[in-house]
């Protein structure tokens, strides 16, 4: 396994877009990974002639929901021009 990792949403040219295609291409693995919204900022479906693929990431609350929420008002209550919805 290897990776390439670029700064948090980082604007991805057509240069960056070839040079991991080369880079595939000298790897030559089975398929390539990334997150679904550097697949998007790609507008490709492979590099280097092998599929490209993204991996979905989701975030889900299944407890301890009171603490969260009292966080979150927190931050609402300390930021001029929010409000807390009803």
């Amino acid at each position: 396994t290897d990776c390439r990792i670029f700064p948090d949403h980082h604007p991805y040219t057509a240069a960056d877009a070839e040079s991991l295609a080369r880079w595939v291409r000298d790897l030559r693995p089975y398929l390539v990974v990334t997150t679904q919204k550097d697949l998007v900022k790609l507008a490709r479906t492979e590099l280097g002639s092998r599929p490209l693929y993204a991996l979905e990431i989701e975030l889900a609350i299944t407890e301890s929901t009171d603490r969260l929420q009292q966080a979150l008002n927190r931050l609402v209550e300390g930021t001029p021009g929010l409000s807390r919805a009803a």
